[in-house]
């Protein structure tokens, strides 16, 4: 925590830094654009070399300030911890301030709720959110067997509903199966999205309505490239209305 605490602390020098007049900031010490990698918590973020992609710009990856006792500091752009954090950023005109994380201003997590899904009675197939895009579930090869399997026909009779989900990678597989059976007399939402690092889901994928009786089975295809921040998959059923509700959920992997 301390560390984080340092880094954020920098981070927020350095727009005040950048901000300073040039004779002003010649006085205080000298600051130029650093040519060396970025690497944190073990996770590169950039190369040696490399620039930084900020909303489609290319921006320094790191600065170099040395003060006037000779000392050298790091700093990096503000948007490259958010993205590590898996948090929004931006810049607070009424506060003057740059913003790291949810505030009550905008700068805040997509937060799924009854109000804003939109139910569909079919899954729509090419929506993707992070590493994730759905797919035909005719398309995934079943032939082999599941390479990992962290739901196996669970039974949940609930009134909250019910959530599984795990963080991906394509290790054993690039597929994933979502099969929902409703066993009960009311109908119930999936929805499958992907949640962010510290709070909240982002949406992207469609919830769909299942019948009494109806079995709905969903596919999603991982991206070759998925990273390690914003790879956390998760699937949900829950009633559509304040119901108790009995479902049976299998959640697999496939090649």
């Amino acid at each position: 925590m301390k560390t984080w605490k340092h880094l954020v602390s920098g981070l927020l020098a350095l727009t005040l830094l950048a901000s300073l007049a040039g004779s002003a900031l010649a006085a205080a010490g000298k600051l130029q654009i650093g040519t060396g990698g970025v690497v944190v918590m073990d996770k590169v973020m950039l190369t040696p070399g490399q620039e930084y992609k900020a909303e489609n710009e290319n921006i320094p990856g790191y600065i170099v300030y040395e003060g006037p006792s000779g000392k050298t500091y790091n700093y990096v752009p503000v948007e490259m911890v958010a993205d590590y954090l898996d948090i929004p950023s931006g810049w607070s005109e009424k506060r003057n301030s740059v913003v790291l994380g949810p505030t009550s201003e905008g700068l805040r997590y997509q937060v799924l709720t009854d109000e804003d899904k939109s139910i569909v009675d079919a899954p729509v197939l090419g929506m993707k959110v992070g590493p994730f895009t759905e797919i035909d579930p005719k398309t995934v090869d079943t032939s082999e067997g599941p390479a990992w399997t962290f739901e196996d026909e669970t039974v949940a009779e609930t009134w909250t509903g019910f959530s599984t989900g795990r963080r991906m990678s394509t290790i054993g597989g690039r597929h994933l199966l979502l099969t929902v059976t409703n066993n009960g007399d009311t109908p119930v939402i999936c929805t499958a999205s992907r949640a962010c690092m510290i709070n909240g889901y982002e949406g992207g994928l469609s919830n769909v309505r299942i019948q009494p009786g109806q079995t709905l089975t969903r596919a999603f295809e991982i991206d070759e490239d998925v990273d390690r921040i914003h790879n956390e998959f998760v699937a949900s059923v829950s009633p559509e209305t304040v119901q108790r509700i009995n479902v049976t959920v299998s959640f697999k992997r496939y090649k």
